[in-house]
């Protein structure tokens, strides 16, 4: 095996550790802060703001650590789905309400 080869075999083990580590965390019930915040799509400051506000629950794991249930989580993004067609309406309808004040 020439070393391009070598090199090749190399990046394919790492994909496959990354994927390994990747569906053992998508079996887990309960995620870890940085875990959560990946799967919802937003910084773990931001999940922990959302705590503090009640929109999320948490779980107490012991010597301060906490999880979030991956079920409270999915729960959180379908309260809070934005579908992408209102989302561009809205906007176009502010769009155009601008132009025509500043016309």
């Amino acid at each position: 095996m020439n070393q391009e080869e070598r090199e090749v075999l190399d990046t394919v083990l790492q994909e496959i550790q990354m994927l390994r580590a990747d569906l053992k965390v998508s079996q887990r019930p309960i995620l870890t802060r940085e875990e959560a915040a990946d799967y919802v799509g937003i910084s773990a400051r931001s999940l922990h703001s959302l705590f503090e506000a009640g929109e999320l629950k948490r779980v107490e794991m012991g010597q301060g650590r906490v999880g979030y249930l991956r079920e409270e989580l999915n729960r959180f993004l379908k309260a809070n789905e934005v579908h992408y067609h209102d989302e561009i309406g809205e906007r176009g309808k502010r769009l155009f309400r601008e132009s025509r004040a500043s016309a």
